[in-house]
């Protein structure tokens, strides 16, 4: 889909949001939730800057809806650095040969094993806290690059 800003973009963004808040209640740890799946797949679908804007929207309402387990800015930080990661993923998918397969691998990486790497030196965190992550952040990043790269096929006929 063009990048320009149109009502139908827009529109679709704001359905996306709409689910990624959605699934901000399915939890498995803290504010780890489902929460990402539309932002990665609105990165695949309408580009990354409309990916970014629903994956630091999607985390800002997951982390909201915990109580902000790590701290308020703490959890504006990992949103931009959600925003980050969708759009670079939007960015490099836009070469729908080699890189569809390319992008949601390093999609989960960066989102399971890069993005986490904050808690090591934040105040109070740690190490311990960064290997306590793991588990339950790379589990719910691999379900969530998982989904997106299933329904970006069945979706892409109705958004491009």
């Amino acid at each position: 889909m063009n990048n320009s800003f149109s009502v139908k973009s827009i529109t679709i963004t704001s359905m996306f949001i709409a689910i990624s808040a959605i699934l901000s209640n399915f939890k498995i740890w803290g504010s780890v939730s489902f929460d990402a799946a539309p932002a990665f797949l609105a990165s695949y679908l309408l580009g990354g800057t409309y990916g970014a804007f629903v994956g630091v929207i999607g985390h800002l309402v997951a982390a909201m809806t915990s109580g902000f387990p790590l701290s308020f800015p703490l959890h504006i930080i990992i949103a931009l650095e959600m925003g980050l990661i969708c759009y670079i993923s939007g960015f490099l998918f836009k070469d729908k040969g080699k890189m569809f397969f390319i992008t949601p691998i390093l999609t989960f990486l960066l989102n399971s094993f890069v993005a986490p790497l904050i808690l090591i030196f934040w105040k109070d965190m740690g190490l311990n806290v960064y290997i306590a992550m793991l588990l339950p952040l790379t589990i719910v990043s691999f379900a969530n690059v998982l989904v997106a790269v299933l329904l970006y096929p069945m979706l892409k006929k109705f958004y491009l």
